[in-house]
């Protein structure tokens, strides 16, 4: 099983969103371009506590991503369109969307922040 993070960029690149530019999980590396010239999400482990126990073994990973936008800071979309198509995608594939946080500018980037969380049970296969 991959982990939950994995799956959520991977559901994310499958949007093919041409809003954005570059797309990481668990954290934006060193080299990548922070100066705010680029559209970023950053996708996150929230909590991956087990669930649904079974003759005392998990029969599943109740994970909860965090989806950190930070949008370019030319960018002359519609920022809360732009999260409504990243949840729609989460929906259709049977996430829930357990919370939204208001749009904030960064203080460092200047850049417009959005951030959401998503919530998914994985079935598990011990051996």
């Amino acid at each position: 099983m991959e982990l939950p993070i994995v799956t959520a960029k991977k559901l994310i690149a499958t949007g093919n969103f041409t809003w954005i530019d570059e797309l990481y999980f668990g954290q934006i590396p060193a080299e990548a371009d922070t100066t705010g010239t680029k559209t970023l999400v950053l996708v996150t482990s929230v909590t991956e506590p087990f669930g649904k126990y079974n003759n005392d073994s998990p029969s599943v990973l109740d994970a909860t991503v965090q989806v950190q936008i930070f949008f370019a800071k030319d960018t002359q979309m519609n920022v809360l369109d732009a999260q409504l198509q990243l949840v729609n995608l989460f929906i259709q594939a049977d996430w829930q969307l357990s919370n939204r946080e208001p749009n904030v500018l960064d203080p460092d980037t200047n850049q417009v922040t959005a951030l959401f969380y998503a919530s998914k049970n994985f079935t598990l296969t011990l051996n």
